[in-house]
């Protein structure tokens, strides 16, 4: 009888713990489509491009580097930015944690998205949500 119990415990253990970590361990996904201006050495050209901003989330803290963001350029082009830091206005965003170009901005606020693609090399735009698509 006791081995029975102690059976049933440790399961009940094991469906608890399943449970935390399915609730606490989320993806979060937004997409934006945006409009603007791309400077390319001075010279100012009207410009799209779309967003996509990947989270996830461990034990209900969103911290650096569980997030990601995907740049399409209206010519087609994709540019994937691992490293990630939310800092309750703005989301910065790069290729590496030492802000290199490529690197970006984005506002929370106004959805103002601002990326550095190299020196000389500038897209600013004012983004909308926009469906996902997976």
């Amino acid at each position: 009888m006791s081995g029975a119990i102690a059976k049933g415990g440790l399961i009940l253990i094991v469906i608890l713990v399943g449970s935390v970590i399915a609730l606490t361990n989320a993806e979060k996904k937004l997409n934006f489509a945006c409009k603007g201006i791309a400077t390319l050495d001075g010279v100012e050209m009207p410009t799209e491009f779309s967003l996509r901003i990947e989270r996830v989330r461990w034990y209900i803290m969103w911290g650096d580097g569980d997030g990601s963001v995907w740049l399409e350029t209206e010519e087609g082009l994709l540019h994937f930015f691992t490293y990630f830091e939310d800092d309750g206005l703005y989301w910065h965003f790069a290729r590496e944690k030492f802000l290199q170009p490529p690197f970006g901005l984005f506002s929370t606020t106004s959805n103002k998205a601002t990326i550095g693609m190299r020196d000389g090399y500038v897209i600013e735009g004012h983004c909308k949500t926009a469906p996902l698509y997976d």
